[in-house]
């Protein structure tokens, strides 16, 4: 029924347009045509003071005659002229451009209506020209909310909820953009409105249909963000605790590796003393680290100087009898 009835004052307003679209153009040609007659009738006039001398002084005697008739048609003609004038109507052509402020006393409407009206007929606009050039008649608050609608929608567009941002705090923001931006829309329409711009880790694990009920959504939305607060909160205390097990290993590497440089630089300094000391001296301690041996016995730890079986040799061989020969 409502359909139909828009249908119906569309069509009606379609008509009274198109009736007064005939109607201007009937004025705007008797305006034309009135236009002609002025102009034909200054040129007649002309012309009559544009005689030469001659022929004005021939005109003197049938001055008279000409002045009967005028006088005569000017009785007559004047009710047939106002018998004329009363069958036609004459409407003004609209040359102000109508203005809306956007005061509660005005019609938008009646607004859109003459607009439209006045774009086509003295602009010869279409409807692409007339809304991309609206806002020239626009003023005040009207204007002002025209040129907030570009930036309404982009905040709307950009309305997501943040990572650390709760549902109740998110519903209430979302809640006052769409009732700016979509006035005629229910709550139904919030709902899914509330799905698309939700955190995605929450709508992973949303259990409620789409076509649940706000409170319904709401309280399934709690409920998943207890469940991904309990996830972090573990998530955190494995992370730290794999982060001491990670410094202690670190601090014992670090210990060996102490440990490690010192023994190096233990070895370094040793090698370098080592290299430091002179050929003899070396030779001297390689010759000490060697077992002693004695040439004469064999045996060891004593040299042959001081072998002693040499020594009880000798005296033996000093003690035996010398045997002279006769000859000496």
């Amino acid at each position: 029924m409502i359909k139909e009835q828009n249908t119906n004052t569309w069509t009606d307003i379609l008509i009274e347009i198109q009736e007064i679209k005939h109607s201007l153009l009937d004025a705007k040609n008797e305006q034309q045509n009135d236009e002609r007659m002025q102009q034909l009738e200054h040129n007649h006039n002309a012309t009559s003071f544009s005689l030469p001398a001659t022929q004005t002084r021939q005109g003197r005697s049938s001055s008279s005659t000409i002045t009967n008739n005028e006088s005569s048609s000017s009785h007559i003609n004047p009710s047939d002229i106002n018998g004329n004038k009363t069958q036609t109507i004459v409407l003004p052509p609209p040359t102000t451009a109508p203005v809306f402020y956007g005061k509660s006393s005005e019609r938008a409407w009646q607004f859109l209506m003459r607009v439209e009206e006045y774009a086509e007929t003295v602009h010869m606009w279409s409807e692409d020209m007339l809304l991309r050039g609206i806002s020239q008649f626009l003023k005040d608050t009207a204007l002002e909310w025209y040129c907030q609608l570009p930036q309404q929608h982009q905040q709307w567009n950009e309305c997501l909820q943040n990572k650390d941002e709760t549902i109740n705090e998110f519903i209430i923001r979302l809640r006052a953009i769409w009732v700016e931006q979509f006035p005629q829309e229910t709550e139904a329409n919030l709902v899914k409105h509330l799905f698309c711009k939700m955190r995605p880790d929450m709508l992973n694990i949303m259990g409620c249909p789409r076509n649940a009920s706000l409170q319904e959504t709401l309280l399934e939305a709690q409920r998943v963000e207890e469940i991904i607060y309990h996830r972090m909160k573990d998530n955190n205390q494995i992370s730290q605790l794999l982060n001491n097990t990670t410094y202690n290993n670190n601090s014992f590497l670090n210990r060996n590796d102490a440990s490690s440089n010192r023994k190096d630089e233990h070895m370094r300094i040793s090698h370098k003393v080592i290299n430091n000391i002179p050929y003899q001296q070396m030779r001297r301690n390689q010759i000490d680290q060697h077992p002693i041996s004695c040439y004469h016995c064999g045996q060891s730890n004593h040299r042959t100087r001081d072998c002693w079986n040499k020594q009880e040799y000798n005296n033996n061989y000093s003690q035996q009898p010398t045997s002279y020969s006769k000859n000496e």
